[in-house]
C-alpha cells in the first residue's frame, strides 16, 4: 500500500494518506508545519475524538487522583506515609514519560499502517506542533492505558501503598500534559519556565533526536540524549570528525597551556600550540571512547588524555594539519615545520607541552 513519489494533501484527511509515505514519512513527518491546523478523519464524530482542551486533563483525572489517595488513608496510612509513596509515583512517572517519548513516540516506521499508527500516536504532533486541540493525551486513550499501569503497580507493590502510588504516578502525568501544553502556548515569566520551553521547542524545530524530556532534563542528562549547545553545532560543522565539545571539555587539559598560546608570540611555539588543540580535537572521536560513551548511561566528558602508541600520535598530527591554521583565528603566516616523528619535540617548548613530551 506504500507509493513511491506519493504527496500527502494537506487540503484532505491526512490519517489514511501518510502511511503511503512508506520510508519518506520519517522526513515528511519532521517538518513541522505552523498555522494549518490539519483534518484527520472525514467522518466527524471520529474527528471530534481527536480533540480536546487542555483543561480537560485536570478536570477528568485530578478527581481520580483524590479519590486514589482517599483509598490509601482509608487503608491507614497517614499523611506523612502518603508524601513519599506520592513523591515517588511523580518520579516513576518522569521516567516513564522519558521512556515512552523516546522509544515509543520516536519509532522508526515505514509500512503503511506502521506510518498510520504512529502519526496518531505522535507524528501529528511533530508536524502540528502548534495544533492546541491535539496537544494533550484523549482521555478515553489514557484510559485505556491506565488499565495495565494499574496492574504493574498492583503487582510490584502492597495492596495498602498501591492506590498512593497510582495516585502519584497519575498526578505526574496530569502535570506533564498541562506542562505540556504551557510549554506550546504559554508565556513564561520565570527563567525556569523560560529555559524549560526553549528546550521542549528546540526539540521541535532543530534537534528532534534529542530532548525527550517534558517536565525536566533530567533523564536526557543521565541517558546521554541531552541536546548539543548552538556553540558545540558549529564546532561540529566545521570540524566533521569533532564531538562538538569545547577542547577542555574532552579531556583533562591543563587550561594555562590553552591560554599561554596567545602570550607566545613565535612562529614556532605558535604552531606546537596548535599541535596541541587540535590533538585534542581529533583524539575526541577516538573508536574506543565512542564504543566506552555508548556503552555507559552517562556520558563522562573527562577523560585521561592517553595513547597506545608513538605511532598513532604522530599520525593523528599528521591527519590534523589541514586544520592548524583555522583553529586559531587571526594568527599570522605560519612555514610549516617536517612533521614530527617519534622524539621530536619542537624546539622552545619542551618543558609547558606534555602532549608533545610523550612524542
Amino acid at each position: 500500500m506504500v507509493v513511491q513519489g506519493f504527496t500527502v494533501d494537506l487540503d484532505k484527511p491526512l490519517v489514511f494518506q501518510v502511511g503511503h509515505l512508506g520510508e519518506a514519512y520519517q522526513d515528511w513527518v519532521h517538518q513541522p508545519i505552523v498555522g494549518k491546523e490539519p483534518r484527520f478523519f472525514e467522518n466527524d464524530i471520529l474527528e471530534f475524538l481527536t480533540k480536546n482542551d487542555w483543561w480537560v486533563i485536570p478536570l477528568i483525572w485530578l478527581p481520580v487522583v483524590g479519590w486514589s489517595l482517599s483509598i490509601a488513608v482509608s487503608m491507614g496510612n497517614s499523611i506523612y506515609q502518603l508524601f513519599p509513596m506520592v513523591a515517588f509515583g511523580i518520579f516513576a512517572w518522569t521516567l516513564l514519560e522519558y521512556t515512552l517519548h523516546r522509544f515509543l513516540f520516536h519509532i522508526k516506521t515505514k509500512s503503511y499502517w506502521g506510518n498510520t499508527l504512529h502519526y496518531l500516536l505522535h507524528g501529528c504532533h511533530h508536524k502540528h506542533p502548534m495544533d492546541g486541540l491535539r496537544l494533550v493525551f484523549p482521555p478515553a486513550a489514557t484510559a485505556i492505558l491506565l488499565v495495565p499501569f494499574w496492574n504493574l503497580i498492583k503487582l510490584l507493590s502492597t495492596p495498602s501503598t498501591a492506590p498512593a502510588f497510582f495516585g502519584g504516578g497519575l498526578l505526574g502525568y496530569v502535570m506533564y500534559d498541562v506542562t505540556h501544553y504551557y510549554l506550546h502556548h504559554g508565556q513564561p515569566t520565570t527563567k525556569v519556565s523560560k529555559d524549560l520551553k526553549k528546550y521542549h521547542l528546540n526539540h521541535h524545530f532543530r534537534i528532534q533526536n534529542k530532548g525527550f524530556g517534558i517536565t525536566s532534563s533530567v533523564w536526557d542528562k543521565i541517558f546521554g540524549t541531552l541536546p548539543p549547545s548552538k556553540q558545540a553545532q558549529k564546532i561540529v560543522k566545521k570540524f566533521p570528525g569533532s564531538t562538538g565539545l569545547p577542547f577542555c571539555q574532552c579531556f583533562e587539559v591543563p587550561r594555562e597551556i590553552l591560554v599561554d598560546s596567545e602570550k607566545d608570540t613565535t612562529g614556532r611555539t605558535r604552531t606546537s600550540l596548535i599541535f596541541q588543540a587540535i590533538m585534542i580535537l581529533k583524539l575526541a572521536n577516538h573508536p574506543s571512547l565512542i564504543a566506552q560513551n555508548n556503552s555507559s548511561p552517562i556520558v563522562t566528558r573527562s577523560r585521561i588524555l592517553t595513547f597506545t602508541s608513538m605511532k598513532y600520535a604522530s599520525m593523528m598530527l599528521s591527519a590534523a594539519r589541514p586544520y592548524f591554521l583555522s583553529i586559531v583565528p587571526n594568527s599570522p603566516p605560519l612555514k610549516w615545520p617536517s612533521m614530527p616523528t617519534v622524539g621530536h619535540i619542537p624546539e622552545g617548548n619542551r618543558r609547558r607541552s606534555p602532549f608533545l613530551a610523550v612524542l
